[in-house]
């Protein structure tokens, strides 16, 4: 990562992509397993910081509507929820000023209500920069609608 921060322009993204272990399963839908995901995002944040990364984008979960292998499926209001809890983390621990990507579904179709249930949730809307999406079939969605309602 400090090879890449040396090249001119280069703005580092991380995207974390993984099905998570059972004991940090943010798909279980329990607290436990959340506060411990939470807790490995921020070390690894935290990590990077300490050895000099200047990370200034992150994108925490991918392809949260398909699941396995990519990722946890976790429903909208549960994505919502542990999205909003890490913003939270981050800023609480210094480290608000990483832009947060958003969403990164693996269906064009499930796109707006996940943007619907961020809606309410004041500290990962004020930390998302970004939204990704992808579509496996083909099929391309405009979700500008959803991000205007």
């Amino acid at each position: 990562m400090h090879y890449l921060e040396q090249k001119p322009a280069t703005h580092l993204t991380v995207i974390f992509v993984a099905e998570p272990s059972a004991w940090m399963d943010i798909s279980q839908a329990s607290l436990e397993h959340s506060k411990r995901w939470i807790e490995m995002m921020n070390n690894l944040i935290a990590a990077g910081r300490r050895q000099g990364v200047s990370l200034q984008w992150f994108s925490p979960l991918n392809e949260i509507d398909y699941g396995s292998p990519e990722g946890p499926k976790i429903t909208p209001g549960e994505y919502a929820e542990v999205m909003e809890q890490l913003a939270v983390r981050l800023q609480a621990n210094g480290y608000g000023d990483i832009g947060l990507i958003g969403l990164e579904t693996a269906s064009g179709s499930t796109t707006d209500a996940y943007l619907h249930a961020l809606k309410n949730k004041p500290t990962i809307t004020q930390m998302l920069k970004a939204i990704a999406m992808h579509d496996y079939a083909g099929q391309s969605s405009d979700i500008r609608p959803a991000l205007t309602a």
